[in-house]
């Protein structure tokens, strides 16, 4: 959706992602996630800790997601995920391989940009398509990345966007991006929402994924936790 948000919004935007950008690790709270040692890749969980931006999602973001499907929906998780200068890019992926222990038949997600994305920063890559239902070839056991084999028979469009856009997808849409060639940083909030009549997973997510794939600030020292492969973290650079 092209130009959807106002100006002010958009604003908001880029100032709610420099917010969290400041965030330090904090056990209980927000989860941050890194890549490279200690760069900041990804943080979750940060909704209730920023009211004017939980009033913003629970309002305008998710009403349009409403009109959008004509359907009444639930928010199961929100994330933003940094691509500083340099950072690696997402592997093609399908997202419900990361919430099917979940009793779902389907999930969306809608992305606000925090920056205009572009080719040369890794912006977002669909393969457009009916893919309802259909989970393509992949190896849990390895990065639950789509098997290569499968990747490349796809056709896939880079998807540039400024924070005025919307883009909307559900959790059947193959995507990817490539790593930022550029100095600056690319930031991208997700708000995955499943369908009301599913059910409300929020916290039970949240809950489960602390437990099976903490945030360093939260690993128990001595204990080892499944990385390459954890259904929590399929096909991205997180360490």
């Amino acid at each position: 959706l092209k130009d959807i948000l106002s100006i002010e919004d958009s604003n908001c935007i880029v100032n709610w992602a420099n917010e969290l950008e400041q965030l330090k690790e904090e056990k209980g709270k927000w989860m941050i996630y890194f890549e490279d040692g200690k760069k900041k890749s990804r943080i979750e969980n940060f909704l209730k800790y920023k009211p004017e931006l939980n009033k913003f999602v629970n309002t305008k973001v998710k009403n349009k997601v409403e009109e959008v499907l004509a359907k009444k929906i639930n928010l199961f998780k929100e994330k933003l995920n940094w691509k500083y200068g340099g950072g690696n890019g997402f592997k093609a992926h399908q997202d419900h391989p990361a919430f099917n222990d979940f009793p779902c038949s389907i999930f969306y997600t809608v992305a606000l940009f925090a920056n205009n994305s572009t080719k040369e920063n890794g912006c977002l890559e669909f393969s457009k398509g009916d893919y309802r239902d259909n989970l393509l070839s992949y190896d849990i056991n390895t990065s639950g990345k789509i098997s290569q084999e499968v990747e490349d028979k796809l056709n896939w469009e880079k998807i540039e966007t400024t924070p005025r856009d919307i883009a909307i997808f559900d959790s059947f849409v193959p995507h990817r991006s490539d790593k930022n060639t550029t100095n600056n940083s690319r930031r991208i909030f997700y708000f995955t929402y499943n369908l009301i009549e599913d059910g409300e997973f929020h916290e039970d997510y949240i809950t489960k994924k602390r437990r099976e794939f903490p945030p360093d600030i939260e690993r128990e020292e001595g204990k080892e936790y499944k990385i390459l492969g954890n259904k929590y973290n399929l096909a991205n650079p997180l360490k």
